[in-house]
């Protein structure tokens, strides 16, 4: 088996742990329809856009604004156009159909935790002193 294989069963067997934890383990109709609503406001990135561009009309957090931005720009071409095409990997889903998953990727996962990068980063300069 070559390096590229054993790592992508390594990560396989860790991913397939996990997800059967959260099966088994974290699953109940509460948390499934909170994930489908809460997952939901991040479609598109739209909070963030409308956020970006809420600091962006004020000067003391243009900076931020324009970063948010830019990042959420840099997260689409680097991980839709980019990696996501370098990489090809499955989906745990569509190996093991046990496991059913809401509609995620880690482009929406780049795209949440950025702006919080960002902010705190900037903090210092939005903090009066």
């Amino acid at each position: 088996m070559n390096f590229r294989k054993k790592c992508d069963f390594m990560i396989q067997t860790v991913d397939f742990l996990i997800l059967d934890l959260i099966q088994n383990k974290l699953r109940c109709k509460f948390l499934d329809s909170l994930m489908v609503k809460f997952s939901s406001l991040g479609d598109g990135g739209i909070v963030w856009i409308a956020i970006s561009f809420l600091l962006i009309c004020y000067k003391k957090y243009r900076q931020a604004g324009i970063l948010i931005l830019v990042g959420l720009i840099m997260g689409v071409l680097i991980g839709n156009c980019l990696l996501k095409n370098i990489i090809c990997r499955p989906r745990p889903c569509w190996i093991n159909r046990a496991v059913s998953l809401f509609n995620s990727d880690t482009v929406r996962l780049f795209i949440s935790v950025l702006p919080y990068y960002v902010i705190i980063h900037c903090r210092s300069r939005f903090v009066a002193h």
